[in-house]
């Protein structure tokens, strides 16, 4: 599995840390976690504290495909995917010519869905990838539409039990996502009612 670049105590990229055998350091204050995302270590952490470190955990994502391909993003070199057999890679890049190109090529998170639908998300909005075509269709921050994502930069990507899409934003929220007819449902903090998410900036979703 791959895990989400973010370190869910203080936000950092862990791959400023190190990979200490099975497990991922952050860099800031030593949070260890293990290949399944959960946290395995806080170092700082007194015997007597309320805090579960297992109850602590990244975002962690299937990167290998029903076709046997992985599935690499990266932060200016767009989508990758690497087929084993023959040891290539084929690149993905954002190309301002082709409209069904990569919508960027800082690519912050993977997902496969429930069907191995690949999603993409970037610092321009949410990709779907056709692998028949070898295009994306894109859906992204329109601040005059309603219904359209609610923050530029995807941060996370989840499919739940019941089929739904959530996306999460660097600084738009939450929103579900209707892939019926295309629309999203934000969710985000509003200072004036306790109710709502307590901030707009998501680091991931479970």
């Amino acid at each position: 599995s791959a895990m989400l670049d973010l370190c869910p105590h203080r936000g950092m990229p862990l791959s400023f840390g190190r990979l200490d055998g099975e497990r991922v350091e952050c860099f800031y204050h030593g949070w260890q976690f293990g290949m399944d995302g959960r946290c395995a270590a806080v170092p700082s952490l007194v015997s007597d504290s309320p805090i579960d470190p297992k109850k602590i955990c990244v975002t962690s994502y299937p990167c290998q495909d029903q076709d046997g391909y992985i599935w690499i993003g990266t932060r200016q070199g767009g989508l990758n995917r690497y087929d084993q057999r023959s040891e290539e890679f084929t690149q993905y890049r954002y190309n301002e010519k082709v409209k069904s190109s990569l919508s960027d090529d800082h690519v912050t998170v993977l997902y496969l869905d429930h069907n191995d639908n690949l999603w993409v998300g970037t610092e321009q909005g949410l990709d779907l990838f056709d692998r028949t075509t070898a295009s994306f269709t894109h859906y992204s921050y329109n601040p005059i539409e309603p219904e359209s994502l609610t923050g530029k930069q995807v941060t996370a990507i989840h499919q739940d039990t019941r089929g739904r899409f959530w996306i999460g934003t660097s600084a738009g929220g939450l929103n579900r996502f209707n892939l019926q007819n295309n629309t999203f449902t934000p969710y985000q903090h509003n200072p004036d009612d306790p109710r709502t998410i307590s901030d707009n900036h998501i680091t991931s979703i479970i």
